[in-house]
């Protein structure tokens, strides 16, 4: 399992927690873990313990290079002898149970796994989307601030299937006893009552479907108010992992980022008008101090140019053709148009000048024509010393939101 956020490691930890046993109130975990920095002969009992028993095992935080003494589990090399299965697991014949179960999770974003690895498990990747991402922050936000409420859109969701699954059942029932009923059914009081029964049960899930639906628009409601806090949260937790693209170091986990998320929620201040609002400015503030903290110096400022690039990007204020042209700009050495001016602007700055008129249609529709037509009044603007402060022809400035 592909698991940078170790999501995958908590799920199976949840999952294989066995039933509580008699006097304790909670669940106990019946895993066995095993990490790569642990000698082999320090897990080697326990783990032919394990596979004996049919008990689940956990190798986590694996490398690209996996021990070999799990390559006869990862191949499943089992032989029959006498009434049970065997297995070979290094020098040794083990006992071998169906049950047992063997999860591998690392951390590695994008690991490179030889073939010979990869056709002997199943591969799945636990690393987060945007989507799964904004939909968890959105519950976190809500759970915090409206904690009955999301409680009850869980009680609810529950409930909304079992009703579902009991008015299936119950129209499965009437047509089982209408398909077996021998003879005149209007003769059958048996039959009959059964219907009559299962009619009421079937109105009666029908009714609480219609009263679960009224919830769930709802908490439809509530979840739309706290949807701009989710979206701007998990967009900008992709620009910190992006981070590790500049430096290896720069890790963070999905754990410490929703840690810093509820600090932001609690700190910040209330006010169900501007409540929104004030947790993204507090959040963002939160994340930018932290985050700082483990930059190197000449890291900060890119890290606020990415921060901003994504919010201008999640608010719809750019799109990603138009900071890619800021980064990059234009790419023409020739334009077909003649350049216009005497010389005070270059052939290849004119291409470009062209080719930002039909690469961003949207914002800079006709610009070419219109720079033809003022092209003494932007020679003015070339000049100027502050030409970010100068009124630029043709409504041009008024026209552009500043960044």
């Amino acid at each position: 399992m592909i698991d940078p956020q170790i999501q995958a490691n908590r799920w199976i930890k949840e999952l294989e927690k066995g039933e509580p046993t008699k006097g304790e109130k909670d669940k106990k975990s019946r895993l066995l873990i095993i990490r790569p920095t642990q000698p082999t002969n320090e897990y080697a009992l326990n783990l032919e313990f394990y596979i004996a028993q049919g008990l689940p095992v956990l190798l986590e935080n694996v490398d690209e290079k996996i021990d070999p003494l799990f390559d006869s589990l990862f191949e499943q090399k089992k032989v029959k002898q006498g009434g049970s299965w065997k297995i070979k697991v290094g020098d040794s014949m083990l006992d071998y149970s169906p049950d047992f179960r063997l999860y591998v999770t690392t951390k590695l974003p994008r690991p490179h796994y030889p073939p010979e690895v990869c056709v002997k498990v199943t591969l799945l990747n636990f690393t987060v989307t945007p989507e799964g991402l904004e939909d968890n922050m959105l519950n976190i936000v809500v759970k915090q601030e409206e904690p009955h409420m999301e409680e009850k859109r869980q009680n609810n969701i529950i409930e909304f299937f079992r009703n579902k699954d009991k008015q299936k059942q119950t129209e499965e029932d009437i047509l089982g006893r209408l398909s077996n009923a021998t003879g005149n059914i209007l003769d059958d009081e048996g039959l009959i009552e059964a219907l009559k029964k299962s009619k009421f049960e079937a109105q009666e899930a029908a009714n609480k479907l219609t009263e679960l639906k009224r919830d769930q628009e709802k908490f439809a409601v509530i979840r739309n108010f706290y949807s701009k806090v989710a979206k701007r949260v998990s967009a900008l937790f992709f620009v910190v992992a992006d981070m590790a693209n500049i430096e290896p170091v720069y890790q963070y986990s999905l754990d410490w980022y929703v840690g810093l998320y509820l600090e932001a929620i609690k700190l910040s201040t209330p006010g169900k008008e501007k409540r929104c609002e004030n947790i993204i400015n507090k959040f963002q503030e939160i994340l930018y101090d932290n985050v700082c903290r483990s930059l190197l110096e000449k890291d900060k400022l890119l890290f606020s140019f990415l921060i901003l690039n994504k919010i201008l990007i999640q608010t719809e204020k750019a799109t990603l053709e138009e900071i890619r042209f800021l980064m990059v700009g234009g790419t023409s050495t020739e334009a077909e148009k003649p350049n216009p001016t005497d010389g005070w602007l270059t052939n290849k700055q004119w291409a470009s000048f062209c080719e930002l008129t039909t690469a961003l249609p949207k914002s800079f529709k006709e610009f070419d024509e219109e720079f033809i037509t003022f092209v003494n009044s932007w020679k003015e603007v070339w000049k100027a010393a502050e030409p970010m402060e100068s009124r630029w022809p043709g409504g041009w400035f008024d026209q552009l939101s500043p960044v």
